[in-house]
């Protein structure tokens, strides 16, 4: 998926969002629009991997005691060898996009969404793997980088909150693949063109705004739907992008 910089897209605070340039580490940070050759999608690597929290994830609200805005839970992964942390909590399911307004966390697309945008400086996004899991993976560019998942605990506000709640392992048992999907490649397209996504789809990419670190973002069919009120996935026009781009 790409964008045109004729969508003028903006902060909540006016502040120009900066999309596109050359693909790197540090994210996508030039101005003037994302080319069709340098989206964001997922390519191989034999020396690379991402990490694997497995479980089967079940839906987080006051009926599993995710009930306090400080009740969540606290991914472990490594990057490189370099420990890191993201806390996913009911307070950031409440203001997240995808999520109901009450802090549900409905489903791992869900989740992963909240994840990615809590993540700051560790250089990684969450997507859902084939299999159904939540996969950790680098956001660099072209880079066989290793994320390794280590371990799931819980910040329990509500009594008896905790990580079995969430269906997922607190200590992976699979805790990372190596090869497909370890590593950034490129997507083509052009935000003239329609794009009609289904249930498993996803198209990621990264924003930054100013001089603030760049963000991963994904998009599915879910964030489509309750943005442009369609029940089809699909955007029709750099119009639609726009709109779908400003909720996410």
């Amino acid at each position: 998926g790409v964008l045109d910089t004729a969508n003028s897209l903006t902060t909540a605070d006016g502040r120009t969002l900066s999309v596109g340039g050359t693909p790197s580490a540090l994210g996508n940070t030039a101005k003037g629009g994302l080319a069709a050759a340098e989206g964001s999608a997922t390519g191989t690597s034999a020396t690379a991997s991402y990490g694997v929290f497995n479980g089967t994830f079940t839906a987080l609200n006051a009926g599993s005691d995710f009930a306090a805005a400080g009740d969540g839970l606290v991914f472990a992964f490594t990057v490189e060898g370099s420990a890191q942390t993201v806390t996913v909590s009911k307070s950031d399911a409440t203001l997240a996009n995808g999520a109901t307004t009450g802090g549900e966390i409905k489903n791992l697309t869900e989740l992963a969404n909240i994840f990615n945008k809590k993540v700051t400086t560790q250089g990684v996004e969450a997507f859902v793997t084939a299999s159904g899991t939540l996969g950790i993976r680098s956001v660099a560019v072209g880079t066989a980088t290793t994320v390794v998942a280590t371990g799931i605990t819980a910040n329990t506000v509500t009594t008896g909150f905790a990580v079995a709640d969430s269906g997922l392992l607190a200590t992976p048992t699979a805790t990372q693949v190596d090869g497909a999907d370890a590593t950034k490649a490129t997507l083509t397209g052009n935000a003239a063109t329609a794009v009609t996504l289904d249930g498993d789809d996803q198209i990621s990419f990264l924003l930054q705004t100013g001089s603030d670190s760049a963000k991963a973002v994904i998009i599915d069919k879910a964030l489509i739907d309750s943005a442009l009120g369609v029940t089809t996935g699909t955007i029709a026009s750099p119009a639609n992008w726009q709109t779908v781009m400003q909720a996410a």
